[in-house]
């Protein structure tokens, strides 16, 4: 086995909310001009999607390598409010296991605020896998341990301004930014640097300053919660686009299917967009707009790091976002759904290890965020362990298609029955039952479904699923997802993938 010094570095850099044609390498549009000449190098995948459209399954999902039903964790109020509860290792707890150094600086989402009306309790802190940490909430939320670094202790002032902002773009809804002002957006005073990624970038490199000198690997977790609303941007990065020409969503039809309605507070934000002008529509877009590059800028300052201190030769990059938005397509807002702007997610990878003929490449092969963690544990050397479903994405055979579940937003959804999405880069597959999970399963209710072909209709306008013309395809797209559940679930929970893995 390689000596730990000779083993490569490790970075992820994810993002929350941000859509896979939202960089440059997918949509010239958008101003990444660091993302673009570091991964126009390396490998992209065109049709990668995350494992539920949600911020903290997805998060947990792509940090176990387990589907959101496997893991337990299917909403966002889910969480595993103690550590030693999550049944497998996370990925930086593997990392650390193998003599890594590890990061983490952002946002990990792995814990809740106690809620006695959600029976949610108070969590346990924990850095659940990472030895230097730094978090933008505050001490006590479960994001991390005593020892970490919070942001509301290093810069009250942002901190708090930024509160206030996120709180009225929540209205009239707790928390989250995605209400009607949170959209529409406003401005922050205080520059790029200040804001909660700044300092987590801030940190990144600071933390990074004092592991490179022990010569021993490093992984680092840079997380950013940018472009998720509320749209709080730097002017500067909103004047890169007003002499930009592109779409705006078109409203849909009436009456077009939906799986899963939509939410009352982006709703309320659809009103008033159907009644705004082009300007108005436009004006919210380029927020979102200037939210990727801001995010860009800030990464770019790690990567000139890693160039000026002899690291980004031996270092592994890989980007994602925990999933999409949907900004007005398909007449939607935030996530939730499993059409195209929510379930796609970019995804990137570099690193010293790509064979010659790979770089440079956009691959058109389904991928998932499930198979982040066996590819990073791939390029450390690590066994990945054979019970997890994702695949390394530089060696295992490419998958047929991809797979998506859906189960509310909320607890109060659990008892609704799954909606699954099977998609291929031509076609996608939606089902779902109507009712209450334990009743639908003795009664006579059938399918509910929704078939799209996308490479003629990427809109997903057209549902074809009652089309007789197209039963062939729905049925072996109802195979091909029936394949996939009974896979996955040989493979997890499995004899072999318990015993010893945790305290």
């Amino acid at each position: 086995m390689e000596s730990k010094r000779n083993k490569p570095n490790i970075l992820l850099f994810t993002t929350d909310q941000q859509r896979w044609d939202a960089w440059g390498l997918m949509n010239p549009v958008i101003k990444t001009p660091h993302l673009d000449r570091l991964f126009a190098d390396g490998v992209r995948w065109r049709h990668a999607v995350c494992q539920v459209p949600m911020c903290i399954p997805s998060r947990y999902s792509y940090m176990t390598g387990l589907y959101p039903s496997q893991i337990g964790s299917r909403v966002n109020a889910q969480t595993f409010q103690n550590p030693a509860q999550v049944p497998v290792p996370v990925l930086a707890e593997y990392l650390q296991e193998a003599g890594y150094q590890t990061i983490g600086c952002g946002k990990t989402h792995y814990a809740m605020a106690g809620d006695a009306q959600l029976n949610i309790p108070a969590p346990v802190p924990s850095n659940r896998g990472f030895q230097h940490r730094a978090v933008s909430n505050r001490r006590g939320t479960g994001e991390a341990g005593p020892s970490a670094r919070y942001w509301p202790e290093e810069d009250s002032e942002a901190s708090a301004l930024f509160a206030e902002i996120e709180l009225q773009g929540s209205q009239p809804f707790p928390a989250g930014g995605e209400g009607l002002h949170g959209y529409r957006g406003s401005y922050w005073p205080l520059g790029l640097n200040r804001t909660r990624e700044g300092w987590a970038t801030r940190c990144a490199l600071e933390f990074l300053h004092d592991c490179v000198p022990s010569g021993k690997p490093w992984f680092l977790n840079l997380s950013y919660d940018l472009p998720h609303a509320p749209f709080c941007t730097v002017p500067e990065y909103e004047r890169l686009y007003q002499d930009c020409e592109f779409d705006i969503p078109a409203t849909p039809p009436p009456h077009l299917l939906e799986h899963w309605g939509i939410f009352e507070n982006t709703a309320n934000f659809l009103v008033w967009w159907n009644q705004q002008d082009a300007q108005a529509k436009r004006a919210v877009m380029i927020k979102y707009f200037a939210m990727c590059s801001m995010l860009d800028a800030l990464f770019g300052e790690v990567v000139a790091w890693l160039e000026c201190n002899g690291q980004l030769d031996n270092t592994w990059i890989l980007f994602t976002s925990d999933h999409g938005e949907s900004l007005g397509s398909r007449g939607r807002f935030s996530k939730y759904s499993l059409y195209e702007a929510s379930v796609r997610v970019p995804l990137a990878l570099t690193g010293p290890g790509i064979p010659e003929q790979q770089r440079g490449t956009e691959l058109f092969a389904p991928a998932e965020l499930i198979d982040v963690l066996p590819t990073l544990l791939d390029v450390a050397g690590i066994e990945v362990p054979p019970w997890l479903p994702g695949r390394r994405l530089l060696r295992d055979p490419a998958r047929r298609g991809s797979f998506a579940e859906l189960h509310g937003s909320g607890a109060e959804q659990l008892q609704a029955a799954p909606v699954y999405m099977w998609r291929t880069p031509e076609w996608k597959l939606i089902l779902r039952l109507q009712g209450k999970l334990f009743e639908v399963e003795s009664d006579e209710s059938e399918w509910q479904g929704e078939l799209y072909h996308l490479s003629e209709d990427p809109s997903e306008l057209c549902n074809v699923y009652q089309e007789p013309a197209f039963r062939e395809i729905r049925e072996s797209m109802t195979l091909a997802l029936l394949k996939q559940l009974a896979c996955a679930n040989a493979k997890y929970p499995h004899p072999d993938s318990r015993p010893g893995l945790r305290p």
